[in-house]
């Protein structure tokens, strides 16, 4: 079992992959992908060119999950992390890749018990499931929810392309 995980930004492409080795045990790998420009709009060519060539080497992933741009008060901000989602999902969807999309608070509720868990508590959840944690927070992001991701994976029925149940709904 074999899931990756994408933490939405309008600088880079956080992702990571977690793989299932057996009963308790899990690998995984993470990187980024950057792009240079000053502004989004500048950059969203380059990172979507760079992801489209990327994507091909998750062909072996079950599923992708992709994070949804979190609610600011700065409309140009959220705007711009839509617009980056839904090249990501285009891309996804031009390769034959399933996936789904889930909320910040819903992933850090699952993992560490608070939605509004801060970037130090994700990291040491990280260091403590895996032993180490990348560098950047974004990757650290991206492995939680490849983390949460699979754990969903396992235990919820999926019911559609890009749909999955809640495990609540799911009778979990």
């Amino acid at each position: 079992m074999r899931v990756a995980a994408i933490d939405t930004d309008t600088k880079q492409i956080a992702w990571a992959v977690v793989e299932l080795g057996g009963p308790e045990s899990s690998t995984f790998m993470s990187g980024s992908i950057k792009a240079k420009g000053r502004r989004a709009e500048d950059r969203f060519p380059g990172l979507m060119k760079s992801f489209r060539e990327f994507v091909p080497l998750w062909w072996r992933n079950d599923w992708v999950y992709l994070e949804l741009p979190a609610y600011t008060r700065n409309a140009g901000a959220t705007i711009s992390q839509s617009v980056m989602l839904g090249g990501l999902s285009a891309v996804l969807l031009e390769a034959g890749l399933n996936f789904s999309y889930v909320n910040n608070t819903v992933w850090k509720k699952a993992l560490l018990g608070a939605g509004n868990a801060t970037k130090d508590q994700i990291r040491a959840w990280v260091k403590a499931c895996y032993g180490d944690a990348p560098n950047s927070q974004d990757e650290c992001d991206a492995l939680a929810i490849a983390q949460w991701g699979l754990n969903n994976f396992l235990h919820t029925p999926l019911v559609g392309a890009g749909d999955t149940l809640p495990l609540d709904e799911a009778g979990s």
